[in-house]
């Protein structure tokens, strides 16, 4: 449970970096 929840979270935040390069066109984000 906790191993999914983890995979879930970091492919969640991965989702969410790739959404907001797109829509603010940003190349890095630290």
């Amino acid at each position: 449970m906790t191993i999914y929840f983890i995979n879930w979270v970091a492919y969640y935040e991965l989702k969410m970096i790739q959404y907001l390069k797109k829509k603010y066109k940003i190349k890095n984000i630290t």
